[in-house]
């Protein structure tokens, strides 16, 4: 008996498949072959790696047909909010030292969709630049300057000693905001940075 099964064993393990030869036979598939370049689009990937996952590739591939951007305008919400008075001098002051005053005048009220969807389809994380058909562009502190009046030198706003405390906080949302107490300690327990929600 021990010698018919070791018989058995032995025709067994021919009948088994050897791996290594049926692998060498039949070469692995050939994967898809590397993109170097785009018709209509980057000609030199070294500097542009990523564009494979950007959305202008799915645009040239026919595959956004249909698609836009919809941007979430407040500006409603900030016409109609009441500024501190004129007198807060511990607001106000906060406001002109930081050189952000003139945003209070800048707002939109109509936003075209389909010219910032073009935008945002053209700007280029890697580069930081929006590649257009005139060229490639990007934005400068001069036209930050130019069109938002923000001054683009002097020394950067400092915050020590200016926070207050979750008390102070209260009083303020209770007074501007008209938040009962109760809903300020609730929001501030969820609320993540230095502003606050509300409806």
């Amino acid at each position: 008996k021990h010698k018919q099964n070791h018989n058995h064993n032995h025709h067994k393990k021919r009948t088994e498949k050897n791996t290594r030869t049926t692998q060498g036979r039949n070469p692995p598939r050939a994967g898809e072959g590397k993109v170097s370049s785009y018709p209509g689009g980057p000609m030199d990937l070294s500097l542009l790696p990523g564009f494979g996952k950007h959305v202008a590739a799915s645009l040239w591939r026919g595959e956004c047909k249909t698609r836009y951007l919809r941007c979430m305008n407040n500006g409603k919400k900030i016409n109609e909010f009441t500024l501190p008075k004129s007198n807060l001098d511990w607001f106000w002051d906060v406001v002109k030292a930081s050189g952000l005053q003139t945003l209070l005048k800048t707002n939109y009220n109509n936003l075209d969709w389909g010219l910032l969807t073009a935008f945002t389809e053209r700007w280029q994380p890697e580069t930081g630049t929006f590649h257009l058909p005139i060229g490639e562009v990007t934005i400068t502190l001069d036209d930050v300057s130019c069109l938002l009046h923000i001054p683009i030198t002097s020394k950067m706003l400092n915050h020590l000693g200016t926070s207050c405390t979750t008390e102070e906080g209260e009083d303020m949302c209770r007074e501007y905001l008209n938040f009962p107490r109760a809903k300020c300690r609730a929001e501030f327990k969820k609320m993540k940075g230095a502003h606050i929600g509300f409806s």
